[in-house]
């Protein structure tokens, strides 16, 4: 098979596969019929419709082309075959997962904003220190929550339902949300605005353009 041929399928695939993608985006919401095709495995009308537009816009180049579909079987007889699986998993296309990307809020105000305070409980160590924090978030944000779970708390900061996330006593073992909250666009420091590390003691984060705001409310309130 010659380079030219490989480029022209590969083009040809890509565009068919693009086009397709996008129609099935924008009909998330507007499955039409969905069919039990055996037990706990169903088939939305986009699946099928899907399906014939890619094979639709391959056989335009390639009339012979050849086809293994899973929703319209095998069909054609030609040197190239194409294994097509339209929508992968069509259950978690009707429930709409994963339907966007999460990302930090945009609160750019901390009277505007919602801070999760993560910490169940405090050792005689933070008391002081949590209650100078804690006064100032009080008297200048929207509203804070303690949900006594940091793997919530993050994950919430990460999808927005945070505005701000502090954690006055960290833990090694809290490191994973950090990370997701930095995947999803937040700064995430310790109190004295240094990255976050497997040793870090004390945690804050918000999204970058009012993460200043955030470190100025802990300045004062500094453990090691």
């Amino acid at each position: 098979m010659s380079k030219d041929i490989i480029a022209e399928l590969r083009d040809t695939v890509t565009e068919a596969v693009r086009e397709t993608g996008s129609y099935a985006l924008n009909c998330i919401g507007n499955y039409g019929e969905i069919r039990d095709k055996s037990s706990r495995d169903f088939v939305t009308e986009i699946d099928e419709k899907a399906e014939r537009r890619i094979i639709r816009g391959i056989t335009e180049r390639f009339p012979d082309a050849e086809f293994y579909g899973e929703e319209t079987g095998r069909q054609g007889s030609g040197r190239y075959l194409f294994v097509i699986d339209p929508i992968d998993a069509t259950t978690n296309y009707i429930k709409g997962i994963n339907g966007e990307r999460i990302h930090v809020s945009d609160i750019s105000e901390l009277g505007r904003s919602v801070v999760g305070w993560n910490r169940s409980n405090h050792p005689p160590e933070i008391i002081e220190s949590s209650k100078r924090v804690l006064a100032k978030i009080i008297d200048q944000a929207a509203t804070f929550r303690v949900f006594r779970t940091g793997s919530l708390d993050y994950c919430y900061l990460a999808k927005g339902s945070f505005d701000a996330c502090i954690t006055p006593l960290a833990e090694p073992f809290h490191s994973a949300g950090y990370i997701i909250m930095e995947e999803a666009g937040a700064k995430v420091t310790d109190y004295y605005g240094r990255p976050h590390s497997l040793e870090s003691k004390t945690i804050i984060a918000g999204n970058p353009e009012w993460y200043p705001e955030i470190l100025s409310l802990v300045t004062d309130t500094k453990t090691d």
